[in-house]
Formats: structure tokens, sequence, C-alpha cells
């Protein structure tokens, strides 16, 4: 899916990966510029990653498994809000599992156009490699990767010395 110059990208099926980032609100935004005709569908997905690949300090008022669903809600929530004052009714998908895994069994799920995800605009001297470029190395379309500052890298993702935070270490997809 091509766009020569002075054509916009448009996608009938977009999905946008949200984590309650400025990276991800910004990467809604952009998303919803992307969509094609009034029945191009905007799916929002949130992936909650093992529960051993993260600690979480202090106390937290719930359980760790609810406190998990309780955020995907709330971030969900809040990137369909943004999506619903432009008009559009998002899909919702909450899942757990490894992220770059997840985003790319639900983009051939959905048999999206597009994925569109948010990274942090600099992370100079990270040595690994970030779910933004994990995506955009592996996806089957096209990835456009957003800022935090409400830039974008453009679909060909960061280029070299353009580091985003990591995920994880490097592995196969996960």
């Amino acid at each position: 899916m091509g766009a020569t110059a002075g054509e916009s990208l448009k996608a009938e099926r977009v999905l946008v990966v949200v984590d309650g980032s400025t990276a991800s609100e910004a990467a809604v935004e952009q998303a919803l510029g992307l969509l094609g005709s009034g029945s191009a569908r905007l799916i929002l997905l949130h992936v909650t990653p093992p529960r051993l690949w993260r600690g979480k300090g202090g106390n937290l008022p719930l359980e760790t498994r609810e406190w998990d669903q309780a955020f995907a809600s709330e971030t969900l929530n809040r990137a369909a809000a943004l999506a619903r004052a432009r008009g559009v009714k998002p899909e919702r998908v909450m899942r757990v599992g490894p992220p770059v895994r997840v985003v790319l069994e639900e983009a051939a799920r959905i048999g999206c156009d597009m994925i569109v995800l948010g990274a942090p605009a600099s992370w100079e001297g990270w040595p690994l490699r970030s779910l933004a470029e994990l995506v955009r190395d592996t996806a089957p379309c096209p990835v456009k990767i957003v800022s935090g500052e409400g830039g974008e890298h453009g679909g060909a993702g960061p280029q070299r010395g353009d580091a985003v935070p990591p995920v994880h270490p490097p592995g196969p997809l996960d």
C-alpha cells in the first residue's frame, strides 16, 4: 500500500498500540487521520507484558492482576474517548503476552493495513531494540511510529541513532 508524493496514505483497518503514554495518545491522533472510508476500522490494542518481565515498585491498591486490568481498561477508554471525539467508534482489544508477538498476532487476525504506535522522541544510548523497532521490522504491513512530542518518524520508523526505549531483551518476536 503505497502513496505517491502529495497523496495521503489511507487505510481501512488500522491497529493502534496504546499504553497510556503521551506517545501512544499521539499515535491515536495520527491513526485517526489515516482512516480511509467511513467504514474504516480503528482497533485499539493494549498489551500487558507477562508478569515476570516487569516489576512494580511501591504498594498497589489492588492485586497485581486487577491493577493490570484496571490500567489496561483505563488506557483503552482514554484512547477510545479521543477517537469518539472525532466521530470514530473504535474497537478495543486487551491482551496479555509478549508485546511484539501479540501485536503481530492481532495485526494478522484483523488483516490490518497499517499499524500505528508511539515511541518517545529520543532515548539516546539505549543498547536494546524497542517494541516499535521490532514491530516495524517484522510486521506484514506498513508501520507508522509516532513520537511522544507530536512528531513522527514516518513509515520507515526510527533511523539509526533514533533510539527508543527497550521493552525487553532482543529475541525472535518475544
